[in-house]
């Protein structure tokens, strides 16, 4: 391995020490030689850094950073930007692993396709049985064809991201020179910042790939922050829908995008995480206090400058989202919350899907709009 290796794999670490191990050894067995690993461990009461230590013993090919607690993967993530000197980066969570030829496998495609700047990849869901062992829980690839996309845009779009898209940053390959240059980097201390984070950089990217394989195994499990419900969760969402107005607000992406990027915000930001009260993990049943959701609502749209902002991604958005604004509005209140929150259940869980199943055979005719 030189001094600039052909990949850096960032691994990020925070109370993983029942995990680290397998994490490491599966980046330690890569079949392909030419990277660096830089683990980045936040402080922790479960022994993580000793464990960290005891499986990277004198193994040359890591570099081992211990930083303060810090809320979130971010820092660790855009500490990775910043000080890795591989050509491509990418991230492996210290709870879970990547299969042993999956360096090898991605060298492969940078070979052919030296102009790249992303490759989108799928992952494996495992979770665990009481005896502790794991069983296979689905998999995950972006509902899009392999093959080349001129753009991070052209990806976005064919993918109808504003649909289903998983923002995970584990589920892609990246230019390291990408993030870097255009100082992409994720949101401190936020939980769930993958959301605000991954539309951002395909937009800002060229050439990107999507291909027919699963590289990275998921864990799910009840210790993990993804998994964990809290207050913290709704109070970041409230920074997220900050950042995602301005964003929109200063028209830094293809106006084509514009219809399907609302649409995208108003479904994973504005409205089913205040109104609904769930924004946690896979494995969270559990809804968020209501009086926590409201207050973070208040937080991000409870002036009439934020409230305009607000309105102005949802008019550009899909019409059948232009109901939540008077919601929104009155669900400030507590007195009008439960009456807002029961109406925003009652779209969700029972007249959307007749919504669309209408709109499909044509009772509203057709429509310009991004659909």
């Amino acid at each position: 391995m030189g001094d600039s290796p052909l990949f850096s794999v960032v691994v990020v670490c925070c109370n993983v020490a029942s995990y680290v191990g397998e994490a490491l050894s599966s980046i330690a067995g890569q079949t392909f030689a030419d990277f660096e690993c830089l683990v980045v461990t936040e402080t922790s009461t479960d022994g993580t850094e000793q464990a960290v230590a005891e499986r990277i013993g004198k193994d040359p090919r890591f570099r081992v950073v211990n930083l303060p607690r810090s809320g979130s993967a971010s820092v660790p993530r855009n500490y990775g930007i910043q000080h890795s000197r591989g050509t491509y980066l990418l991230y492996v969570d210290g709870d879970d692993w990547i299969d042993p030829d999956s360096l090898e496998r991605f060298a492969a495609v940078f070979k052919e396709h030296p102009e790249l700047d992303i490759v989108v990849s799928g992952s494996r869901n495992y979770r665990p049985r009481p005896d502790g062992s794991l069983e296979l829980n689905g998999a995950y690839r972006q509902e899009v064809k392999p093959g080349a996309f001129e753009s991070g845009a052209a990806l976005l779009e064919a993918a109808r991201f504003d649909r289903k898209w998983n923002p995970a940053s584990y589920l892609n390959v990246y230019r390291r020179a990408l993030l870097a240059d255009n100082r992409l980097f994720q949101p401190i201390g936020r939980l769930h910042q993958d959301s605000e984070w991954s539309y951002r950089v395909f937009l800002k990217a060229g050439p990107v790939m999507v291909v027919p394989f699963d590289f990275y195994n998921y864990r799910l499990h009840l210790s993990s922050v993804t998994h964990m419900s809290g207050s913290k969760t709704i109070y970041d969402q409230a920074e997220n829908v900050k950042s995602v107005c301005a964003f929109f607000a200063a028209g830094d992406y293809p106006e084509r995008i514009r219809p399907m990027l609302a649409n995208y915000f108003c479904h994973d930001f504005f409205h089913a995480p205040f109104l609904l009260r769930k924004y946690s993990g896979k494995l969270t049943t559990e809804r968020l206090p209501r009086e926590d959701c409201r207050l973070a609502l208040v937080e991000c749209i409870g002036t009439r400058e934020q409230f305009r902002a607000y309105c102005r991604v949802v008019l550009a958005g899909r019409k059948s989202q232009w109901l939540f604004i008077p919601l929104m509005y009155l669900a400030r209140w507590r007195l009008f919350y439960p009456l807002c929150e029961w109406i925003c259940r009652l779209w969700f869980e029972h007249l959307h899907s007749i919504y669309y199943a209408m709109k499909r055979k044509g009772f509203f005719g057709k429509s310009g709009r991004t659909a």
